[in-house]
């Protein structure tokens, strides 16, 4: 928790002073907004309870908006659905289902007018649910959740069709997504494509 007040008190000084005179003599200005689909990895579910079958991918979604304050650096929302991991034996099943709220910094190296080679980092909000059904024990079906925060980042590259338009690919961590104490912890890692636009 110490890492992620440090990382956001950090994103506020950097974004205050992107947001100084200074910086905004050089602004371009220009909100974006985007939607993506990709494949979620929970690292750590399978591990939870080894020997048993397991299922640590799904589909992971995506909707995002930011802005743009130079051509080097914009500030990013976004909300990702992790999608789910399930695992079990005969009699007993469950799964953990986890999304996030995420406040990034995103940095930006363009290569050449329409390629750009994308970094970011920030603060995720999760949330997970893990459901459980215990048939063979007589213990019925139930469910857990938790909520945090922890860090994320990732890499990916931009191709801007035309001024408006882009496509990206991107690989994102999140780290410590659930509890040890309640859902299980796992980190969680998301490779997909988004089509953004700019306004």
């Amino acid at each position: 928790m110490k890492n992620v007040r440090l990382l956001f008190t950090g994103l506020l000084a950097a974004s205050a002073l992107a947001f100084s005179p200074l910086s905004q003599a050089q602004m371009t200005g220009q909100w974006y907004a985007g939607a993506g689909l990709g494949q979620s990895k929970a690292k750590d579910v399978c591990s939870f309870a080894p020997g048993i079958s397991c299922d640590d991918t799904d589909t992971a979604t995506k909707i995002f908006g930011g802005y743009k304050l130079n051509q080097n650096f914009a500030v990013e929302l976004a909300y990702a659905d992790l999608g789910k991991a399930s695992l079990g034996i005969p009699g007993a099943s469950g799964d953990y289902k986890a999304t996030t709220w995420d406040i990034l910094a995103v940095g930006i190296l363009p290569i050449n007018q329409q390629f750009s080679v994308l970094g970011k980092i920030g603060v995720a909000n999760w949330s997970v649910d893990a459901n459980y059904n215990l048939t063979l024990a007589g213990l019925g079906s139930g469910s857990l959740s938790a909520s945090g925060s922890d860090i994320t980042y990732a890499l990916g590259v931009q191709y801007d069709f035309s001024d408006k338009v882009g496509l990206r690919g991107v690989w994102q961590h999140y780290s410590n997504v659930g509890d040890d104490n309640t859902t299980g912890k796992s980190d969680v890692e998301v490779i997909g494509a988004s089509v953004l636009f700019n306004f």
